[in-house]
C-alpha cells in the first residue's frame, strides 16, 4: 500500500456529538459519502496538563464528488476539496459508532439526499483514549468557524506540537491516508476548549499564525488578523 500525497488529501474534521456530525455535514449536498462505520484508527500519543494518551476513532464517512471513483483514488486523484468526518471515541467505553450515532447519520444523509454506500472496511482500535473537541485545517476560514464557535476566548499557539494519524484500508482501496500536523492553536473560554490541529502541508497558515501570537500571548483577535 501506498502513503497518499498529502497535499491531496480531504480536509479532515472530527466530530464527537450530533450538533458536530450537523455542522460537518454542510455544504455537501452535492456530494456522495461513502460511510466507514466501523474502520477505526488511532493519533499517536498526546501530551495534555493533565493526561496522556491517545485520540481514537471508530470510523469515519467520506464525503467525495460524485464523479470521483475509488479506482482514482487509488491513482492519487487531488481530494483537496472533498472531506472526511472521523467518528472521535468519546472515552473508553462511548463509541461514535453506536447504533443510534449510526441511525442518525444515515437519517441525516436521506434527509440532505446524499447518495451514500456502506463499506465494508473494518479496523478495530483500542488505546487509553483522551478527548478534546479537535479540529485539523489548513483553512484559515475554518479557523473563523472555529472563533466564532467560541466567543470570548484567550488564545495559545504552539509552533512544533506534531500530532499524526493513518487510515487505511483493508478491502475498498490501496493507500493510506496518513495527517501530519506541525503546529497547535488552542481557543479557549470558560465552558469550552477547541484545539486546532495545523496541518503542516500549508506551511504559509502556520507561519502567519505564528507572527500573530508573537504579536499578542493571548486574547488576540484572529479575526482581523487572518
Amino acid at each position: 500500500m501506498k502513503t497518499y500525497n498529502i497535499n491531496y488529501l480531504p480536509d479532515f474534521f472530527s466530530v464527537r456529538d450530533r450538533e458536530q456530525i450537523d455542522y460537518a455535514f454542510e455544504e455537501m449536498n452535492d456530494k456522495k459519502c461513502y460511510v466507514f462505520f466501523n474502520n477505526g484508527f488511532k493519533s499517536n500519543t498526546v501530551n495534555t496538563e493533565d493526561k496522556k494518551g491517545e485520540l481514537l476513532w471508530d470510523g469515519f464517512l467520506l464525503f467525495l464528488n460524485k464523479n470521483i471513483s475509488f479506482k482514482d483514488i487509488n491513482n492519487e486523484v487531488n481530494l483537496f476539496e472533498e472531506r472526511l468526518v472521523g467518528l472521535q471515541r468519546m472515552d473508553n467505553d462511548v463509541k461514535t459508532n453506536s447504533e443510534d450515532i449510526k441511525c442518525y447519520i444515515i437519517n441525516k444523509l436521506k434527509e440532505n439526499n446524499i447518495d451514500y454506500e456502506l463499506m465494508e472496511d473494518e479496523k478495530k482500535v483500542n488505546g487509553n483514549c483522551i478527548t478534546y473537541d479537535m479540529w485539523s485545517t489548513r483553512n484559515k476560514d475554518v479557523l473563523k468557524d472555529a472563533i466564532e464557535c467560541i466567543g470570548e476566548y484567550n488564545a495559545y499557539y504552539i509552533e512544533n506540537d506534531n500530532f499524526n494519524f493513518k487510515i487505511s484500508f483493508n478491502k475498498s482501496l490501496n493507500v493510506i491516508f496518513e495527517y501530519n500536523h506541525l503546529g497547535e492553536l488552542s481557543l479557549e473560554n470558560d465552558k469550552q476548549l477547541i484545539v486546532m490541529k495545523l496541518l503542516n502541508n500549508d506551511s504559509g497558515l502556520n507561519n502567519k499564525i505564528n507572527k500573530i501570537y508573537q504579536l499578542n500571548k493571548t486574547n488576540f483577535n484572529l479575526n482581523t488578523l487572518l
